[in-house]
């Protein structure tokens, strides 16, 4: 994300609009609130009002009532009279009732009188027992009751008029009693009303609260609700990692601006930083959403007086927007010209020191605009261009020369890979872009219409290059006249800047008032600042001498504790600076980092913008101005020193250089260090100290003092030789400086050199000193350093201008020492370093008696240590390895160099493919098992796949039981199917990846969070695929196509064979370009030639001697390095290395190191079914396949494999069950099983042909238990003699419904399908005719005898004992076969081992109820065979030989499946058209329909075996223990 200008307005925006849907949304919810509060006031109205008017509604009513109570109650009494008289006249039996009844039920009530006291009520039941009682009495039907009633029903009448009379004595007394309290009872009433009515209207008040308190809630609810959302959408507008960015942002810039910039410079880097500045209150007027804006945004308010303002940084990145256009109004010219200033402070702070130059032109004040830089132009002339350009002609030349610069920058560096140099520097790591700053005033004055075209095209192009600018505009109507083409590019150059206006004090960009950060100190402050910059510059210039890297963290961090933890540090190297480490060689060798020479003192005030500066002061600088510091030297950097003297300081330069030369032996241990002395002036005499040592030990001064030119000429071509040496063969790409080697390899660290030269001003010549220049430039990182001595010159000896121009380049790339009384100043600066004590003679005496002694030692112990080669030393495998996610790269190491170099073969660009060739015995699979543990120990196993393949059937096979988790598929198979099988698996994955090689350009390099790992195949034995596909070209170009694409889709490939000439057969020559990478091993001398494949003219003699003595387990490897470093035919080609190294070993032939190790990965790394990048001890189970060649499987084994695969195509398959599927062997290929499919069509029918017994039976047995999936019906036919029917009858009677083997029950079997292929009837069964041949012809032969046979429906006198010949547990299979021949012909017939099932063979022998004459079936056999299938009757048949099958004189047509073991290559092309099944092995066979080919091997059975395998009891495959084996 990029915090630009545009990104900072956008959020500004969003924040608006947030602010604004925020406050609609809370006026929203008020509204609505109002509205339904306003709504149950309305209500509550409204209820009330209906209340009162039913309450008033009732008491009409009861006042209603009240006033006809009496009336009614009068009327039901004289009704009730009128009834009494009626039954008085009518009936008799009343009459006595009354007599008798009346008084003593006098006082009587009806029910519920007296309990109750509602007279409305009372009325309403006398009402209804009134009606009740008069319906029985009315005059139209009591005669009918009078005159029907039985005096059986005299109670009941009784009752009824006892009922009556209490009615009526009811109704008088309510009657007496209402007209007494008429009105207390209209008053009790409407009182009740009025209570009813204060309790409703009490239960609505409630109501009506609780639906207040509802909605009050809803309020709440929906502000929380909302407040809710708001802050949720702040964040989403705003996310704390933007508000966090934002501050940091802000934060360092501002730190940064009295800092010095240390860090590197990129595409995401930035120049300076602006805010956005606007009032709070400007954003939202609510104060819900000010409240939320300022405590999610308080790192970005700014609080002042005038009230709270949101500041939003905008960063200028190094493209366009870092290019200013500053507009002047007329009134503050000096206002602008000072911004343009602050601008050009910030940005001296955002770049890199050494790497930043300002151009200034300055037509109208010449230079005076930037008189605050006049004194830092001064001290760092390099920070400003040599010149202020002022007048047109020098603008024009100095814009042309930036335009070629551009030019320059674009061509040469950017070309078409890149957009631009920060993006350059993005990926070369040791690359800092300089930034080049156009500082233009008071534009577009002096400036012509070419320079204003060309300054358009340096602001449309310059940014890309490095090159921006910073315009102060002073423009009038002069200018306003000026060509349409001198405004057309003065707009455009607007419009390509950021367009900056001013309104009085305030910034604006496009009408946003923005605020620039950047502000120029004072005087004081800045120049402080331009000295640290000018130390630091010089630093960096002399690569860390002047400022130490252990000095540097005390002014350029900002961290405390880390200021505090390097002071500890400089404190203990000044401690121990003065002891000697040289001595300690007992231990490993450790060469330091930095040498100690003296001290050194800096202004104290160089370190008072340090946030320890007060620690600082205590630590260093108490009792003066200058901080007291130890000086070293970094060897990680350049060091180069120059002392230089005049003739009067000469012995004092020389006994430093003594100083300096004693440092390096003390502090680097004895062995890694020597020192290469040129003393032609003194011939020694300069170094009169160390001759003595130098005559004890000369190798470790290289021989001795130099003091010749011819030596020193030598000499300097050896150093260049080493520096070249090291630099290609030690460091390559992977290492940064031979520090970073010797870290690495402590068992063969390269010793550093010093080379000390005396006089070198005077007497060395053009030519040693520009070698000696090249020493300097190159040597530190090697390892090689320089000294230099010398007087300077006097001004007659300065003629030489060319050796004077080599002098100087030496003086800008050293740093320069001068004796100033007691000590030495570093120049330019005023810095003095005081050397540390000097030993004295004595002193010097025993050290290099020590020093000898413990080179030595130090000898004695390399003498004993020889390279070791053996991988468990090299790398821990005995403890899990500590994988980081994302790591596709192959660096995996495979040999150790003679002086103890590790060496590695990276697969990756041009070498990710490998051919390695070696003859049997050299090491070659060690080496492959090497750079498999190489992989397991370095890459996760989701970042990287192993696809092995063995041809050899040996060598992988280690990996199937322990299997590292990064395997997927093991191939131990050399079956034409399994290599066409694995060739297809790499194509469709590698089409797979193609999908997604829009969305990834390098597969290898996909992110993380994606699972797609690196695809790393290894073929042993490649001369058996090679073999192979060389026959088939479409497989020959799915390898080529593999190997053309396969690079960039995340494949990596290793081809292994023990010939090259005849191993790569079906690789095409556009295949074999591919594999640029070779390793060759022992072999003939042809032969490692071969694999090589490198013109001799490109190798040096040593090389060419490597090709003609290659020991055993030697490798000699070439591969591609360098990006275009060799030119050829006018192209740039890349370069051609070749290396010999001593492989890596186990120490054991059963590998128990990488099986150990293997076992602790798995241990460690947990097995899960999908990809958890998060989790860095997890990995995706990748199912690993594995296909093992010498492994053989029983029925059973695979039955779960045979019902998952039956299951899918019943799914995918809606005509499934139409076909019959026969898995008759298990796949030479990487598929679990294959299968034969068996259609209800034409000749559809199966042949086997084979020798062997025990397989073929085992095919045959096969296809029996897959028709038990089918729910086929297995029929056999057979003879007695021949040895697969015997053997299928022994083992496979479970799987047999019915056996033939008389002839005549052939016959007439054979006879019965005809008869129902030709009825049209269909069937599902499969007709086994073991040995056809024979059964034919003597069916044939009987035939001529079948007379005693005719009209018998009993064969059984024509049996024979067979009795003995398939003996079993249940009795001999033939005894079954005898006891079907002894049954009559009916439903419980029997015929072979099982009842008859089959309904049409059954069926037609019932009704027959007689047996066919033995006759020559071969005419209906045809018919089977031909039209069977199509009705569900299959043949399998079985053939030794296919002579055998041509006796039969049967079309070979009538078989579409063909199955056969090895046989001749005639009997091979008869039978599959091809003479593939001669070259097969002795345990497989071939399937053919001519369509589809495919091999297998026979699947075990129970009472089966071959080749020491067999079932045990549960019917599984085991291998038989072998004597002597396993």
């Amino acid at each position: 994300m990029r915090f630009t200008y545009d990104f900072a307005v956008k959020k500004l925006n969003e924040l608006i609009n947030f602010a604004q849907n925020s406050e609609s949304a809370i006026n929203d919810i008020q509204e609505n609130y109002s509205n339904e509060k306003q709504e149950l006031e309305n209500k509550w109205n409204s209820e009330v009002k209906r209340l009162r008017r039913q309450a008033e509604a009732d008491k009409i009513t009861i006042e209603r009532k009240a006033d006809s109570m009496l009336k009614e109650a009068l009327q039901i009494s004289g009704e009730i009279l009128s009834i009494e008289r009626m039954l008085l006249i009518k009936d008799k039996y009343y009459k006595k009732t009354k007599s008798k009844k009346e008084n003593e039920l006098r006082g009587e009530h009806s029910n519920g009188y007296d309990s109750n006291n509602d007279y409305f009520q009372i009325l309403d039941n006398i009402r209804n027992d009134f009606e009740r009682i008069s319906r029985k009495y009315r005059e139209n039907i009591l005669p009918g009751i009078i005159n029907g009633i039985h005096y059986f029903f005299s109670s009941k009448r009784k009752a009824e008029y006892e009922e009556l009379i209490v009615l009526k004595n009811t109704v008088t007394d309510f009657i007496d009693e209402i007209r007494d309290n008429i009105n207390e009872i209209r008053n009790a009433a409407i009182n009740q009303i009025d209570q009813e009515f204060h309790e409703k209207y009490k239960k609505l008040q409630t109501e009506n609260r609780k639906s207040q308190e509802q909605v009050e809630y809803k309020r709440v609810m929906s502000i929380a609700e909302l407040t809710e959302v708001i802050s949720d959408t702040l964040d989403i507008v705003f996310p704390k990692e933007i508000v966090r960015q934002m501050d940091d942002f802000i934060s360092e810039y501002q730190d940064s601006l009295n800092k010095i910039f240390d860090k590197k410079l990129g595409t995401s880097s930035f120049l300076s930083l602006f805010c956005i500045y606007l009032s709070v209150n400007k954003i939202s007027e609510s104060e819900t959403v000010y409240k939320y804006i300022i405590e999610k945004l308080k790192k970005l308010i700014l609080n002042t007086e005038e009230g709270d303002f949101l500041l939003i940084p905008a960063l200028s990145y190094f493209d366009k927007n870092s290019n200013w256009y500053f507009r002047w109004d007329n009134h503050n010219r000096e206002f602008i010209h000072q911004k343009v200033c602050d601008l050009m402070y910030s940005i001296i702070t955002k770049v890199p020191v050494g790497h930043l130059c300002f151009d200034i032109v300055d037509p109208i004040s010449r230079g005076e605009n930037i008189r605050s830089y006049y004194d830092a132009r001064t001290k760092i002339p390099e920070l400003f261009s040599e010149r202020i350009f002022f007048n047109s002609a020098d603008i024009d030349n100095h814009l042309n020369d930036i335009s070629n610069y551009i030019d320059y920058i674009s061509q040469r560096i950017l070309g078409t890979k890149y957009n631009s140099i920060f993006e350059y520097a993005d990926v070369k790591e040791d690359f800092i872009p300089d930034v080049k700053y156009l500082v233009i005033f008071d534009f577009p004055k002096g400036m012509s219409e070419v320079s204003v075209e060309m300054l358009s095209n340096i602001v449309n192009q310059g940014s890309k290059c490095g090159v921006f600018v910073i315009i102060a505009e002073t423009y009038d109507e002069m200018d306003i006249r000026r060509s349409s083409l001198f405004l057309k590019n003065l707009s455009d150059i607007k419009n390509m800047c950021q367009y900056i206006t001013t309104a009085g004090e305030r910034v604006l960009i496009k009408n946003q008032t923005v605020i620039l950060l950047a502000e120029m100190p004072d005087r004081q402050a800045f120049n402080n600042y331009i000295d640290r910059y000018l130390l630091i510059r010089e630093s960096i210039c002399n690569k860390g001498l002047v400022f130490p890297n252990m000095i540097k963290p005390l002014i350029l961090s900002n961290n405390m504790k880390e200021i505090e933890k390097q002071i500890d540090n400089i404190v203990a190297f000044s401690n121990t600076m003065n002891e000697c480490n040289c001595f300690n060689v007992e231990k490993e060798i450790e060469i330091p980092k930095a040498i100690g020479i003296g001290t050194v003192q800096y202004p104290i005030d160089l370190f008072e913008d340090s946030c320890a500066y007060e620690l600082i002061t205590k630590e260093f600088a108490q009792y003066s101005n200058f901080a007291t510091l130890p000086f070293s030297v970094d060897l990680d950097e350049d060091l180069n020193i120059m002392i230089l003297s005049n003739e009067e300081e000469v012995l004092k330069a020389i006994e430093f250089s003594h100083h300096i030369l004693w440092s390096f032996f003390s502090a680097i241990p004895a062995g890694a260090f020597n020192v290469c002395i040129i003393d032609i002036e003194g011939h020694g005499k300069n170094v009169v100290p160390f001759l003595d040592f130098c005559s004890q030990r000369l190798d470790i001064f290289n021989g001795g003092v130099l003091s010749t030119h011819e030596q020193l000429r030598e000499q300097l071509k050896m150093l260049i030789q080493r520096i070249d040496n090291i630099s290609f063969k030690r460091l390559g790409s992977k290492y940064q400086n031979i520090h970073e080697y010797n870290r690495d390899n402590e068992n063969a660290i390269e010793p550093i050199t010093l080379l000390v030269v005396y006089d070198f001003m005077k007497i060395l010549s053009f030519a040693e000193l520009t070698e000696i220049q090249k020493i300097i430039q190159n040597g530190s990182r090697c390892g090689i350093y320089t000294l230099l001595c010398g007087t300077e010159l006097l001004e007659n000896e300065k003629r030489d201008a060319v050796k004077m121009g080599v002098l100087d380049s030496l003086k800008k790339i050293c740093t320069i020492l001068e004796p100033v009384e007691k000590f030495f100043r570093l120049v330019p600066f005023n810095v003095m370093l005081q050397p540390r004590k000097q030993l004295t003679y004595f002193q010097k005496k025993d050290f290099v008696e020590k020093y000898i002694d413990a080179l030595e030692i130090m000898e004695e112990k390399t003498k004993n240590k020889a390279p070791e080669n053996d991988y468990t030393i090299l790398f821990d495998l005995e403890h899990p390895p500590v994988y980081t996610r994302g790591n596709k790269n192959l660096h995996l190491p495979y040999g150790i160099s003679a002086d103890g170099e590790l060496y590695y073969c990276d697969f990756e660009k041009e070498n990710f493919a490998a051919f390695l060739c070696g003859s049997s015995g050299s090491g070659k699979s060690t080496l492959i098992h090497a750079l498999i543990t190489g992989i397991l120990v370095n890459n996760h196993p989701d970042d990287v796949e192993l696809w092995l393949a063995d041809f050899k059937m040996k060598e992988f096979r280690r990996y199937v039981a322990n299997r590292p988790p990064h395997i997927k598929y093991i191939l131990l198979e050399e079956s034409r199917d399994a290599v066409y099988d694995f060739l297809d698996r790499m194509e469709a994955k590698l089409t797979e990846r193609e999908r997604l090689s829009s969305k990834y350009t390098d597969l290898a390099k996909t992110p993380v969070s994606q699972y797609m790992p690196l695809i790393f195949v290894i073929i042993d034995e490649f001369s058996v695929m090679s073999q192979i596909i060389d026959q088939n070209e479409t497989y020959k170009l799915i390898l080529q196509n593999l190997l053309a694409k396969g690079r960039a889709l995340g494949f990596r490939f290793l081809f292994s064979s023990q010939t090259f000439t005849t191993g790569i057969t079906g690789l095409s020559a556009t295949a074999k370009k591919q594999i640029q990478m070779r390793l060759a091993m022992k072999n003939p001398q042809e032969e490692i030639a071969e694999t090589i494949d490198m013109s001799k003219a490109l190798m040096s003699e040593e090389q060419k001697r490597w090709l003609l003595t290659l020991p055993k387990y030697y490798i000699l490897l070439k591969k591609i390095v360098g990006e275009g470093s060799t030119v050829s035919n006018g192209k740039v080609q890349d370069e051609v290395v070749l290396t010999r190294a001593k492989g890596l070993y186990f120490p054991d032939e059963e590998y128990d190191a990488q099986n150990k190790y293997i076992k602790l990965i798995t241990n460690t790394y947990v097995k899960k079914d999908r990809y958890l990048p998060s989790d860095i001890y997890s990995y995706k189970d990748k199912k690993a396949v594995v296909v093992d060649g010498s492994v053989f499987y029983s029925f059973k084994d695979v039955r779960e494999d045979i019902d998952e695969h039956l299951r899918y195509v019943k799914q995918h398959d809606i005509y499934s069950e139409e076909s019959i599927r026969l898995f008759v062997g298990h796949p030479r290929s990487m598929q679990k099983v294959s299968e034969i499919v068996v259609d209800n069509e034409f000749e559809e029918n199966i042949i086997l042909f084979g020798t062997n017994t025990e397989l073929c039976t085992s095919v045959i047995l096969s296809a029996m238990a897959s028709l038990k999936y089918a729910g086929s019906t297995v029929s056999v036919i057979g003879y007695l003699k021949n040895r697969v029917y015997r053997r299928v009858n022994e083992t496979g009677k479970k799987y047999i419904d019915k056996n033939y083997m008389k002839e005549e029950d052939i016959c007439n079997l054979i006879h019965q399908i005809r008869i129902a292929i030709d009825n049209g009837e269909t069937g599902n069964s499969f007709l086994f005719i073991l040995g056809m041949d024979v059964i034919l012809k003597n069916i044939q032969y009987m035939e001529k005898y079948s007379h005693k046979h005719k009209n018998s429906n009993d064969f059984s006198n024509e049996k024979e004992d067979y009795s003995n010949i398939f003996d079993d547990d249940d009795g001999s299979i033939y005894d079954k076969l005898l006891t079907a021949e002894l049954s009559t012909f009916g439903e419980d017939e029997v015929i072979g081992s099982e009842k008859v099932s089959d309904t049409v063979f059954e069926n037609k022998m019932i009704q027959k109820q007689e047996k066919v004459e033995i006759y020559d079936i071969r005419e209906d056999l045809e018919v089977i065979l031909q039209e069977g299938p199509r009705f569900g009757y299959h043949v399998f048949a079985y053939f030794r030989t296919y002579d055998e099958f041509k006796q039969t004189k049967y079309h070979f047509e009538l078989f579409k499946h063909k199955i056969t073991f090895k046989c001749s290559k005639d009997d091979s092309r008869n039978i599959i058209s091809k003479s593939t099944a001669f070259d097969l092995g002795q345990i497989a066979f071939i399937y053919t329909d001519l369509q589809t080919t495919f091999s297998m091997r026979p699947y075990l059975h129970e009472g089966l075996q071959w080749d020491g395998w067999k079932t045990d009891k549960y019917g599984h495959a085991i291998r038989q223990q072998l004597e002597g084996g396993e």
